[in-house]
C-alpha cells in the first residue's frame, strides 16, 4: 500500500500464528514485509509476496539442511546467469509449498520478483498457475514488463487494464498457431520480467500433478525458452509423487524437463527423528526435557515425520491436555501412555466411517497384511466373496485410504491410516491374523521370506510360530545379502540370533549360520569386525561336524589375500586346516577352495615351496571338477600367493585367465582381486602400459561395485601410477588417502602399507637412510616380512652405518638367491643388491648376480611403489663384482 500510494502501513503485528502453542508468536510484518518496506525506502519498484507464500511463512520450518543448501546452491546459480528449474517432489503434506516459501523468502530479500500459482483439483483450469501468477503481477508492479507479444498475454489475463495499449489483441489464427504464440508470449512475459526485476526472479508453479495437460505443455515450453534466453530465473514446481503414477501426464513431462539442461528433481522427505524434536522444541518455544523428547519419539513414530500430521497430533495433545502449558514451558503428564492420538483418529475415522461395516472388516486384515497388500492375500483371510472384498476396496479407494497400485495390488493412502486401524484389533486378534496370513502366504507366496518372517514373529511362540519365525527370518537374511543389501541382512542376522536366544539355541546349526551370515555383512560393509565373528562361527561349525557349515564359515573369512601382510594370522591357519580334515582328501570344491584359501594364508608365512604347491594343487583340483566359478574364485584368491619372480611367464597367462573368469562370473570382488594380481604380474614383466591399463580397469569397478575393503585395496595399488607417471607428489597425496581409508576401515596394515611406500618415495628423493630405524621397527613387528628385513639392511648402509648393514645381513642370513621367489617381484634381491653396492661387498653382489641375471628384462616391485628395471640391479652387482665395463652397459 505503501508503495502505491494507497494510505498508510502499519508496523504493529499483523496477528499471532492461529495455532497458539504450536510457535512461539511472531509479528508478521517484521517476518514478511521488512524486505519490502527497505526497498521501498531506497525508491525500488516491489512486487508483494503472494499471499499463498505469505501464509506458508507463517508455520515453523525446521531441519532439511541439505535440502535447503542445495536450493540455495540453485539460487546462486541463477545469479550466476545460469536459468534453473527445480521439480520439488514429496508425498501430501510433506512441505513441499512450505519449502518452496522459504525459497522465495530469501530471493526476496535480496531483491528478486516472486510469482506463484497453483493447480486445483479436478478443476482442470488450463494454464491456472500462469494466470494466478500473471494477474498478480500485472496487479502489483508498477510499470510491468511483458515481453515482445504482450496482446497475447490476454488469452490468459484479459482485463490488463492500462498494463498494454488497447490496440494490443490475440491474433487470431489457427488453434495451433495461437497455441504457440500464447506459448512465447508467456515465456517471453517472464523473461522480461525477471530481467527487469534486476535481482532475477522466482516463479513458483503449486501442486502440478493437478495440472491440466495444456498447462504441462506450457510449463515444457516455458523451462526450454528460459534455458534458451539465459534469463535470472528460477522455476520451481510442487508435486507429489505418489501421485504420480506411469500413465500420469506429469510422468511424461517430467521424463523430459529433467533431460534439459539446468532441471534438478529433489525430493521433499519426511522430517527426521532429530527434526520432529527441533520441530517440537520450536513449539514449546524451549529446550525439551526427557518426558518432552519421549514425546517426540512418540510422535515422529506414529507420524513417520510428515509435518502436516505431526502439527495434528500436537494440536491435539494441546487441546486435550496431553501437553499443557505452565508458565512458559510444556508439560508432558504421563509420556508413558501416549497412544496414536484421537485428533488423527478423528481425520482418519470421519472417512472410515463413511464405509460400510464390510469395508472397514476388509480393511482391517488389510491393516495386519501391511501398508501394501493385495487381493490374493485377501480373499485368503477374509471371509467373504472375492466380489464383496473388491467392492468394499473400491469404497476404501474413492475415499482416498487406500490406493491401488496396479491389478489387485493395494496400499493405504498413509501410514497412520493403518496404525489407526490396526490398533483398534485386540492383541489376541492380530496374533491371530497374523497367524492366518503366514498360513496364506505359505501356500500363495512362499518365496516373500520377507513378510513370512515378519507374521511369523508377530504370531507369537504359540503353534511353532517361533520356529517357523527363525526360518524364515534367515532366509530373509540370506536373501538380502544375496541382493547386496548388506545393513537389511545384518539386521536380520542379528535378529535371528535374538530368536535363537529365545529358543536356547546358541550354538546350534542355526547360530552358526546366523553368525556365518553377520560376519560376511560386516566384511561386506568394511567393518573389520567380521575377522573374530567368522573365526567364532567357525570353530563351533568345526566342533559340530558340519561340513557345509564350516567350509562356508571358514572361506568367508577372507579379503581376498592375507588377511595380515607381511604376517600369518595363526588362528585362521588352524580352523582352515581343521577344516581341510573334515572334508578329507579328495577331490572335491570344497578342498580345492580351502586349499586355496591357506595358501593365500601363507603367502607371507617364507615357507615358499608350500604356499607355491597348495597354490598349484588348488589350481589343479579346480580345472579337473570342471566348474568355472570354482576356478575363477581359486586363481583370484591364489593371486597373490603364487606370486614368484621365477614364475612370470605363466604368471602372465594365468592373470589373463583369472581376469577373463571373473568378467564371466561377474563377482565384483574377484574382477578387482585378479585384476590387481595380473596388473602386478604384468608390471613385473616390464609391461607398463598393461599395467596402468589393468590397473585403470580395477579400480573402475572397485569404484563402482566392490565392498568398502576392495575399494580401499583397490585404491591402495593404484599409488603407483602417479609414481610410474615421475609423480612424486601426486603419488605422496594418494598413499596419505589411502592410509586415512585403511583407518577408517580399521585395516591395521594400512599403515605398514603406507610406510612401504614412503620408502620408495625416500629411494627415489636419495633420502632412504633416514629411515632405517623406521625400516627396522617394521622388520622386528612383521619378522616373516623379509622385504622389511631386507629394506633394514639397505637403509642402514644408505645413511653410511656399514657395520649395522653387515650384521644385519649375517645375522638374518639374508641370500639374494634364496629370496628371488619372494612375492613381491625381486624386491629383496634388489634391495640386497644396493646393500652389497654401499658395502662394497663383492660376495653379496655375486649372489645377487647370480639371482637377478635369468630376470634382467623384468621389473622390481612391491606392487605399490616400482623399483625400476631388474637389469639395472644387475648393472650395480656386475661394477661391485669388477666387470665393469658390462656393468655401466647393463645400467646404461
Amino acid at each position: 500500500a505503501l508503495a502505491r500510494g494507497r494510505g498508510g502501513f502499519s508496523f504493529e503485528p499483523m496477528g499471532e500464528l492461529e495455532l497458539k502453542g504450536l510457535a512461539e508468536p511472531v509479528p508478521a510484518c517484521r517476518v514478511l514485509w521488512e524486505p519490502l518496506i527497505d526497498r521501498v525506502a531506497t525508491g525500488e519498484e516491489t512486487v508483494p509476496l503472494p499471499p499463498a507464500l505469505t501464509g506458508a511463512l507463517a508455520t515453523v520450518y525446521v531441519g532439511r539442511d541439505d535440502l535447503r543448501a542445495r536450493l540455495a546452491d540453485e539460487w546462486r546459480a541463477v545469479h550466476q546467469g545460469t536459468p534453473r528449474t527445480v521439480l520439488l517432489a514429496g508425498e501430501p503434506g510433506v512441505g513441499k509449498t512450505r519449502t518452496a516459501a522459504e525459497v522465495c523468502r530469501a530471493a526476496f530479500a535480496d531483491g528478486a520478483l516472486v510469482l506463484f500459482g497453483r493447480c486445483d483439483e479436478g478443476l482442470g483450469v488450463p494454464y491456472q498457475p500462469f494466470v494466478e501468477a500473471l494477474a498478480h503481477y500485472v496487479e502489483h508492479a508498477a510499470s510491468p514488463a511483458l515481453g515482445r507479444l504482450p496482446g497475447e498475454l490476454r488469452r490468459l489475463v484479459p482485463d490488463l487494464g492500462d498494463a498494454i495499449a488497447a490496440s494490443d489483441q490475440p491474433v487470431a489464427s489457427d488453434p495451433a498457431s495461437e497455441e504457440h504464440r500464447l506459448f512465447e508470449a508467456c515465456a517471453s512475459w517472464i523473461v522480461d520480467a525477471a530481467r527487469a526485476a534486476g535481482a532475477g526472479c522466482v516463479v513458483v508453479l503449486d501442486d502440478v500433478h493437478w495440472a491440466t495437460k495444456p498447462t504441462l505443455q506450457l510449463l515444457q515450453h516455458v523451462v526450454r525458452s528460459v534455458a534458451d534466453e539465459g534469463a535470472p530465473l528460477l522455476v520451481i514446481a510442487t508435486y507429489r509423487d505418489t501421485d504420480v503414477t506411469r500413465s500420469h501426464p506429469l510422468a511424461a513431462v517430467i521424463g523430459d524437463l529433467r533431460r534439459l539442461p539446468g532441471v534438478e528433481r529433489l525430493p521433499v522427505d519426511n522430517l527426521s527423528a532429530g527434526e520432529v524434536v527441533d520441530l517440537i522444541t520450536a513449539a514449546a518455544g524451549h529446550d525439551l526435557d526427557a518426558d518432552a523428547l519421549r514425546l517426540s519419539d512418540v510422535v515422529y513414530a506414529e507420524t513417520e515425520g510428515n509435518p502436516f500430521f505431526v502439527a495434528e497430533v500436537l494440536r491435539h495433545l494441546i487441546e486435550t491436555g496431553g501437553v499443557r502449558r505452565e508458565g512458559d514451558r510444556w508439560i508432558v503428564p504421563d509420556p508413558d501412555h501416549i497412544a496414536v492420538p484421537e485428533g488423527v483418529r478423528d481425520v482418519v475415522g470421519r472417512r472410515l466411517n463413511r464405509l460400510t461395516d464390510t469395508a472397514n472388516d476388509v480393511l482391517s486384515v488389510a491393516s495386519v497384511v501391511g501398508r501394501d497388500f493385495d487381493m490374493e492375500v485377501l480373499t485368503g483371510v477374509v471371509d467373504g466373496t472375492d466380489d464383496a472384498i473388491l467392492d468394499a476396496l473400491d469404497e476404501a479407494v474413492r475415499a482416498r485410504l487406500v490406493e491401488e497400485l496396479e491389478v489387485d495390488r493395494f496400499r493405504f493412502a498413509h501410514a497412520l491410516v493403518r496404525t489407526t486401524l490396526y490398533e483398534e484389533l485386540s492383541a489376541t486378534r492380530r496374533r491371530r491374523l497374523h497367524r492366518r496370513v503366514a498360513d496364506v502366504l505359505e501356500k500363495v507366496r512362499p518365496e516373500d521370506v520377507r513378510a513370512l518372517a515378519l507374521h511369523c514373529t508377530e504370531a507369537g511362540p504359540d503353534g511353532g510360530d517361533l520356529s517357523r519365525a527363525l526360518r524364515y527370518t534367515l532366509a530373509a537374511a540370506e536373501e538380502a545379502l544375496a541382493a547386496r543389501a548388506f545393513a537389511d541382512a545384518d539386521a536380520r542376522f542379528r535378529a535371528a540370533l535374538d530368536l535363537l536366544e529365545d529358543v536356547d539355541e546358541v550354538g546350534s546349526a542355526s547360530w552358526v549360520l546366523a553368525r556365518c551370515g553377520l560376519g560376511e555383512c560386516l566384511r561386506d560393509q568394511g567393518d573389520p569386525g567380521y575377522h573374530d565373528v567368522l573365526l567364532e562361527a567357525s570353530r563351533r561349525a568345526l566342533e559340530l561336524g558340519d561340513v557345509d557349515l564350516t567350509v562356508r564359515c571358514v572361506q568367508a573369512n577372507t579379503r581376498g589375500f592375507a588377511a595380515i601382510v607381511s604376517d600369518v594370522d595363526a588362528d585362521v591357519v588352524a580352523v582352515i586346516e581343521e577344516a581341510l580334515g573334515l572334508v578329507g582328501d579328495e577331490p572335491s570344491p570344497e578342498r580345492a577352495g580351502l586349499l586355496a584359501l591357506l595358501a593365500s594364508e601363507l603367502t607371507f608365512s617364507r615357507e615358499d615351496e608350500r604356499r607355491l604347491a597348495l597354490g598349484d594343487e588348488a589350481v589343479t583340483m579346480a580345472r579337473a571338477v570342471g566348474d568355472d566359478r570354482l576356478l575363477s574364485y581359486v586363481l583370484a584368491l591364489t593371486g597373490y600367493s603364487s606370486m614368484s619372480g621365477h614364475r612370470i611367464p605363466a604368471l602372465l597367462e594365468r592373470g589373463a585367465e583369472a581376469t577373463r573368469l571373473a568378467d564371466a562370473q561377474g563377482d565384483p570382488t574377484q574382477r578387482v582381486i585378479a585384476r590387481i594380481f595380473y596388473a602386478g604380474t604384468l608390471l613385473a614383466a616390464g609391461d607398463l602400459a598393461a599395467c596402468e591399463r589393468v590397473t585403470r580397469e580395477f579400480v573402475a569397478v572397485a569404484d563402482a561395485d566392490a565392498a568398502p575393503i576392495i575399494r580401499w585395496i583397490a585404491h591402495a595399488n593404484d599409488v603407483r601410477t602417479p609414481l610410474l607417471r615421475g609423480d612424486l607428489a601426486g603419488a605422496a597425496a594418494a598413499n596419505d588417502a589411502m592410509l586415512h581409508e585403511s583407518q577408517e576401515l580399521g585395516q591395521a596394515d594400512g599403515v605398514q602399507w603406507w610406510g612401504a611406500v614412503i620408502h620408495g618415495h625416500s629411494w627415489l628423493r636419495g633420502t632412504m637412510g633416514s629411515l632405517a630405524d623406521d625400516a627396522a621397527a617394521f622388520a622386528d613387528q612383521y619378522p616373516l616380512g623379509v622385504v622389511w628385513r631386507c629394506a633394514h639392511a639397505w637403509a642402514l648402509s644408505e645413511e653410511g652405518r656399514l657395520d649395522e648393514a653387515r650384521a644385519v645381513v649375517s645375522d638374518h642370513d639374508l641370500d639374494p638367491r634364496a629370496l628371488v621367489v619372494d612375492v613381491f617381484p625381486y624386491i629383496p634381491s634388489v634391495q640386497l643388491t644396493l646393500t652389497a653396492w654401499n658395502l662394497g661387498d663383492s660376495d653379496l653382489a655375486a649372489k645377487a648376480l647370480e639371482a637377478l641375471e635369468p630376470y634382467r628384462d623384468h621389473w622390481a616391485h612391491y606392487f605399490m611403489v616400482p623399483m625400476g628395471p631388474v637389469v639395472w640391479a644387475v648393472g650395480l652387482a656386475r661394477v661391485v663384482t669388477g666387470d665393469l665395463d658390462a656393468g655401466i652397459a647393463d645400467i646404461e
